[in-house]
């Protein structure tokens, strides 16, 4: 089966059969959400055994057997909920868009940290298994995609020498970023002596001396890139020096993927800019 799926993990040390319990593409605080109930009287299908994995098919298409739910997943991305038999909410989680035959998952298993799986990587979807391994380190943390300019509504564009995208180090360790380079977005690659430090954001700007102009206070910042970001989303692969893909983001112009900040015209964001705070 290819349809999709959305993976329940028990992290107990006991079985627990799921037949029962609920589960929505809803979002799952709103009082109108619609919950489906995962059938019961199949324990050969609905108990995980203690740290062990299940499937759910999410193909809005029920009558295919107990494992198969009530509502197909948006390719634009959406939020699901579980609740437990007694309906209170056990576990949730919001996406954002997705590509074809990537996943979005806990890494490593139970943990509170969410990445994308990629499936033409060393770190593709693992339905079924644990999601093992180390978490990256550095992200994609920020894009300014869309500058803001005073003429917006006419034939004039846009300075795209504002954009820029912000990457952060959440690791504890200093990290080269020699051979690294962007792609599926902007074309760049950062030079040899380019380092990020432990808890620390550097700033790859489409132009170094207009972003300087612009944000006078940031220091670590590096730049001038071909190309130019999608103003309507699209999505933006950091690789390392051996060609992995470390992050991928895709960002939209619309929902709580994109958020626009004017402010004043020194010190704080003008245009519409995607955050990993979403």
């Amino acid at each position: 089966d290819y349809d999709d799926w959305i993976e329940i993990y028990n992290y107990g040390d006991y079985a627990i059969d799921i037949g029962g319990m609920y589960l929505t593409d809803d979002d799952p605080c709103d009082p109108s959400a619609v919950w489906w109930r995962i059938p019961t009287g199949y324990p050969e299908k609905t108990i995980i055994a203690a740290h062990g994995f299940l499937l759910i098919w999410a193909d809005d298409e029920a009558g295919q057997g107990p494992l198969h739910v009530e509502f197909a997943l948006g390719a634009g991305g959406e939020c699901i909920g579980l609740r437990d038999y007694n309906e209170n909410l056990t576990d949730s989680i919001c996406f954002g868009p997705q590509e074809a035959d990537d996943s979005y998952g806990r890494f490593p298993d139970a943990s509170d940290n969410w990445q994308v799986f990629i499936h033409d990587t060393n770190s593709p979807p693992t339905p079924g298994v644990s999601n093992e391994g180390e978490p990256t380190d550095v992200l994609i943390s920020e894009i300014m995609y869309h500058p803001y300019h005073s003429t917006s509504g006419t034939i004039e564009p846009e300075d795209i020498r504002e954009e820029y995208v912000e990457l952060f180090n959440r690791g504890t360790a200093l990290v080269s970023l020699s051979g690294w380079q962007f792609s599926d977005g902007v074309d760049f690659a950062f030079p040899n002596d380019v380092t990020i430090g432990a808890g620390q954001y550097l700033v790859v700007a489409a132009d170094v001396n207009t972003f300087t102009a612009n944000y006078p206070s940031v220091t670590n910042v590096i730049g001038g890139w071909v190309g130019r970001l999608s103003n309507s989303g699209e999505a933006i692969r950091l690789n390392d020096d051996m060609g992995i893909t470390i992050d991928r983001v895709r960002y939209a112009d619309e929902g709580d993927w994109a958020v626009r900040e004017l402010g004043p015209e020194d010190y704080y964001h003008r245009g519409w800019r995607w955050s990993d705070e979403h």
